[in-house]
């Protein structure tokens, strides 16, 4: 699991780095079925899932990116609750076709 600020790290760090670096090309969503999740977008070469330490970092971490770079949140397949092993995962909208 990873703390707020080294996602908010990593993220930016594989955009910057990534084919399309623009912020506002990516999606970025929160998860508590990482399996299921993995399953549906791994076939995205820009495809990530990284654990968080919980709910609050992982709402924090999506807030960030929504409000401050301009990504599209994807909302949440189920009620996300607190105290569940929670993930932010993103990619390239483009590569969703």
């Amino acid at each position: 699991m990873c703390s707020a600020h080294r996602i908010t790290a990593d993220i930016t760090m594989r955009v910057k780095f990534s084919a399309s670096d623009r912020f506002d090309a990516w999606r970025i969503g929160i998860t508590q079925d990482a399996a299921g999740t993995t399953a549906k977008w791994e076939r995205l070469p820009s495809f990530n899932c990284i654990a968080t330490e919980s709910l609050r970092e992982a709402c924090d971490v999506e807030s960030f990116f929504v409000n401050e770079e301009k990504m599209q949140s994807l909302p949440a397949a189920d009620e996300l609750v607190e105290g569940k092993q929670t993930h932010v995962y993103f990619f390239i909208a483009a590569e969703a076709g």
